[in-house]
């Protein structure tokens, strides 16, 4: 006799997303557009996993036991984020204005050392350009591409 583990991945990441099963036996499903999935499955233990790039989901995964009755694991998907951060080293690194620019936009003011930070960044090229007037900044702009990590000591200095 088999029965049916299912149940619906909300948010963006839901459609399309791949899920797994792994446990007293193996199968790997795509949710739907609405982000329903199911599987068919025999008594026993089983852990449900979801997965997509870009997104995080909450819970992770879940354990479940199928004892002669359907079964539903759930989930919600979040897009995933990331920082860049650096610092600017000398005179100029205090108060300096700092600018994004790419797949978002955004500015910031370095803090008293120096320290800048953009959170909340989508996968994507992005160009960062400090500035303060009177001070000249070696580089004078840094690029870079977030993939699947936060971008950590993109720093420059100042005079």
């Amino acid at each position: 006799q088999t029965f049916p583990i299912s149940g619906t991945i909300s948010g963006t990441g839901g459609s399309g997303a791949t899920v797994r099963l792994t446990g007293t036996s193996t199968a790997t499903t795509t949710a739907n557009t609405s982000g329903a999935y199911s599987f068919t499955v025999t008594n026993g233990s089983y852990t449900v996993t979801p997965s997509k790039t870009g997104f995080i989901f909450s819970p992770t995964s879940q354990a479940v036991t199928v004892n002669g009755a359907n079964v539903t694991a759930s989930f919600t998907s979040t897009a995933q984020t990331f920082t860049i951060s650096g610092t600017i080293s000398g005179a100029g690194g205090s108060g300096a204005t700092v600018s994004l620019s790419g797949t978002s936009t955004a500015t910031t003011t370095a803090s008293t050392s120096g320290a800048y930070s953009f959170t909340g960044l989508s996968s994507g090229s992005y160009t960062v350009t400090p500035s303060k007037t009177g001070r000249t900044f070696t580089p004078t702009r840094q690029s870079t591409t977030i993939n699947t990590t936060n971008i950590t000591g993109l720093n420059f200095s100042s005079r």
